[in-house]
């Protein structure tokens, strides 16, 4: 693979943890995994491989559809699509609505303005159709509370960065989820003080 590839060695580490997770989320059916964010593409490279009869969607902004690229020529799996530009609160859905079977983001809510947050989920509730899931993975807070010393500090470092970032509160995503026609599902605890939150479409 080329050396200007890029590389996230959080992705290197959470990867099988996700894909322990993700997978029983799977059902034999679908069709379509839209990923949103897909960053580097490594998680695409290695999960994608593993499936059988599902078409993977690696989505992120312009400048990182090179890197995503590079990374689904070396996985060398037909079922990972080439990355489409999708920038939340800019672009379209970036699959035909009622297309996608799951949603799968991974480390975006925390990037994201809360404003955009809410806008994807709108989204998804706009485009998605019964039974389909929307899988999110990352850092929250509950009743206002980090999980850990290392998520609070975190958080102030995302603050540093940029104020529109931080780690969000539950409770106010499984709010949006609610009003954009989903249920939830389970909320897994995963290694380093993450989450994998799992959403149904309900009708």
């Amino acid at each position: 693979m080329s050396t200007k590839a890029a590389f996230s060695p959080a992705c290197e580490r959470n990867r099988e943890p996700i894909w322990a997770e993700l997978k029983k989320l799977i059902k034999s059916d679908d069709g379509v995994l839209l990923e949103i964010g897909a960053g580097t593409g490594q998680h695409a490279a290695f999960m994608a491989p593993q499936l059988t009869g599902l078409l993977w969607y690696p989505t992120d902004t312009r400048d990182k559809l090179a890197g995503i690229e590079r990374w689904r020529q070396q996985a060398d799996c037909e079922r990972i699509q080439s990355p489409r530009v999708f920038r939340v609160g800019d672009s379209d859905w970036p699959v035909e609505s009622g297309q996608a079977d799951i949603v799968y983001t991974a480390n975006t809510f925390h990037i994201m303005p809360s404003e955009l947050v809410a806008k994807l989920i709108q989204q998804a509730g706009e485009n998605m159709t019964k039974e389909a899931r929307f899988v999110v993975y990352g850092p929250f807070k509950y009743g206002g509370n980090f999980t850990s010393v290392s998520n609070r500090d975190f958080d102030g470092q995302l603050k540093a960065t940029a104020d529109h970032q931080g780690i969000r509160d539950f409770e106010w995503i499984d709010e949006l989820f609610h009003h954009a026609g989903f249920r939830f599902l389970k909320d897994i605890a995963m290694p380093a003080n993450n989450q994998l939150l799992a959403y149904v479409k309900t009708g």
